[in-house]
């Protein structure tokens, strides 16, 4: 699995995140984009958008399962309950926080595109196109101005893909009371894109 971290990017960031997800899933030109990291954080019309995009050395119908299976959702992210199919119901069940995000299923086409409008955490985009290597896996989460919790977003977010890539590998998040791993490293993180944003203002 390849993903890029830390450093501030400029033109060189205008990768697979700015031309898939971003404009694919928020309508939004790269030319409104600011780059934190290897991390598109755009902010138009009070909209944030978090996107990352993620090389998996898997199967596309491997990852596809991960992201749209109940059984398989909480080794990386959430309970899950998912009526997979347009307008569908789903809800995720955070192991970790007392947090339930509720909303419908806005796109299929496996095993390529599903979207998740939920109420909680906005629109979340999954897009997989296969590749040589695998899988290429590009994600967005576009919500309604994230404000202060920008930061604790993307290292959220950032968290749960590594958790995605251990579980893919036969390693899956351990969310049990006291496991302290999954919390430890999005501290890390948070601390991380923090520091980022605050460069960049």
């Amino acid at each position: 699995m390849q993903c890029e971290f830390g450093g501030i990017e400029t033109e060189a960031a205008r990768d697979e995140a700015g031309r898939v997800g971003v404009e694919r899933a928020a309508g939004i030109s790269e030319r409104t984009v600011r780059f934190v990291g290897t991390r598109h954080v755009p902010h138009l019309e009070g909209r944030d958008v978090v996107a990352f995009v993620r090389r998996l050395p898997h199967p596309i119908g491997d990852v596809w399962q991960m992201i749209t299976d109940p059984a398989r959702l909480p080794e990386w992210l959430a309970a899950a309950d998912i009526d997979l199919r347009p307008g569908g119901h789903v809800e995720f069940r955070w192991l970790n926080a007392e947090a339930v995000a509720r909303g419908t299923v806005d796109a299929l086409r496996p095993p390529h595109v599903v979207d998740y409008r939920t109420d909680i955490h906005g629109h979340l985009h999954f897009e997989l196109a296969e590749e040589a290597y695998g899988c290429r896996l590009s994600f967005v989460c576009t919500v309604v101005d994230a404000g202060e919790h920008l930061a604790a977003s993307l290292a959220g977010w950032h968290t749960h893909l590594d958790h995605l890539a251990g579980a893919l590998a036969g390693t899956p998040a351990v969310w049990s009371e006291g496991a302290d791993a999954p919390m430890a490293r999005w501290r890390e993180l948070l601390t991380h894109y923090t520091d980022m944003l605050e460069q960049r203002r």
